[in-house]
């Protein structure tokens, strides 16, 4: 392209001179008229002036794109060398892709819950991290640092912010393979520490009131979570084709397993006993009511029972009395489908004693005419 020559030239109008578009405030060409060859010749030297100081970049950008360049050089330094420009604004278009890419926190977070098949209480869990995150909605996923996060919990107590952080992680992980998000904020942060806490479980005779009081809707249930260590949410799936009455053993398919790792669980004679009377055909749940009447039905039986609710307690408890009675370790990792042995041991053992083990696997159930059940210990 040639650079432009600035001559004044005679008109009807007086002397013109032409200026390029580059060197207007418009980014058009125009015109400009002068009464004197002087003058037009004076203002043609500036637009020569202004186009050496701006160099030949002034050919092809506007003035407005000329000053908007010198301001971003400023930004960078005094140093910076045009590759430096070209580098931060690479960076600034590659963010910019990023967060037209992205989505907003709670669209995120319903994905992410929507993403694969969740346990009934996990996925009630997210619903309410959902819900007490609201600080954060609105808010684009791949915005969100590790300050944001701490001040939208700030007011959690230790054991919710650790979980929240536990969630959240698979929430960024989800986001960053499916470029909704460059990083994983929960990195930064660590988790709060909790004062230690011993595994509480239910002493035999509460354990026998409790199931006493029970009504016979859930014995069938919560005898697995007592006397094979389910989990709740992998007892209320089982079927009673899961239940080996034959070879005495429960499996828990990996579909079922919180962990979806597939395990079989030795039958306790006693656990054999108490689900007999209740035995239906092999595609028939062992509690087929759904999860709010469970609940109520297990709040009832505490009540009636005068036996305190503990949280995981059925599950603690089999763990516990097996761990006192058996010795093995190895055992109990493969039937409540844990890989850590150390924490495993550490949580269990001595927590009960042999004689209360005893005790605990001599819980027998018998069934009168009455259809009453009665509870009976050797």
């Amino acid at each position: 392209m040639k650079a432009p020559r600035f001559r004044s030239v005679k008109t009807p109008k007086g002397w013109r001179v032409n200026v390029p578009g580059a060197l207007t405030g418009s980014g058009t060409r125009s015109r400009r008229f002068f009464a004197s060859r002087e003058e037009a010749d004076g203002f043609a030297a500036k637009l020569r002036v202004q186009l050496i100081e701006r160099g030949t970049s002034a050919r092809i950008l506007a003035p407005q794109k000329a000053d908007a360049a010198l301001r971003a050089f400023a930004l960078l330094g005094e140093d910076a060398e045009p590759e430096t420009l070209i580098t931060a604004v690479r960076e600034y278009v590659a963010r910019h892709d990023r967060r037209l890419a992205s989505v907003t926190f709670e669209d995120a977070f319903q994905q992410f819950a929507d993403a694969q098949p969740r346990s009934s209480s996990y996925a009630q869990s997210l619903r309410q991290y959902r819900t007490r995150l609201s600080s954060l909605h609105g808010s684009m996923l791949c915005d969100i640092n590790a300050r944001d996060i701490e001040s939208a919990m700030a007011d959690f107590r230790p054991t919710v912010f650790n979980y929240g952080l536990r969630i959240l992680g698979g929430l960024f992980n989800y986001g960053r393979k499916r470029d909704l998000c460059a990083t994983n904020p929960i990195e930064k942060l660590d988790r709060k520490k909790l004062p230690p806490k011993e595994v509480e479980i239910y002493a035999p005779e509460q354990a026998a009131v409790l199931l006493n009081s029970a009504e016979a809707a859930i014995l069938p249930w919560l005898a697995v979570c007592m006397f094979a260590g389910l989990r709740a949410s992998e007892a209320r799936q089982l079927v009673w084709g899961d239940i080996d009455f034959t070879e005495n053993f429960i499996r828990v398919r990996a579909a079922v397993s919180k962990t979806r790792s597939p395990r079989a669980i030795p039958m306790e004679a006693n656990l054999r006993q108490w689900l007999l009377p209740f035995r239906r055909e092999d595609t028939a749940q062992i509690a087929p009511q759904g999860l709010n009447v469970l609940r109520s039905q297990l709040r009832a039986a505490h009540r009636t029972s005068e036996v305190p609710q503990i949280k995981h307690g059925p599950r603690h408890s089999y763990a516990s009395y097996l761990l006192a009675r058996d010795g093995s370790v190895d055992a109990l990792l493969l039937n409540v489908g844990h890989t850590d042995a150390t924490t495993t041991f550490r949580h269990y053992h001595r927590v009960a004693t042999a004689r209360a083990a005893k005790a605990f696997w001599s819980i027998r159930s018998a069934l009168s005419l009455s259809g009453k059940v009665v509870l009976m210990t050797r």
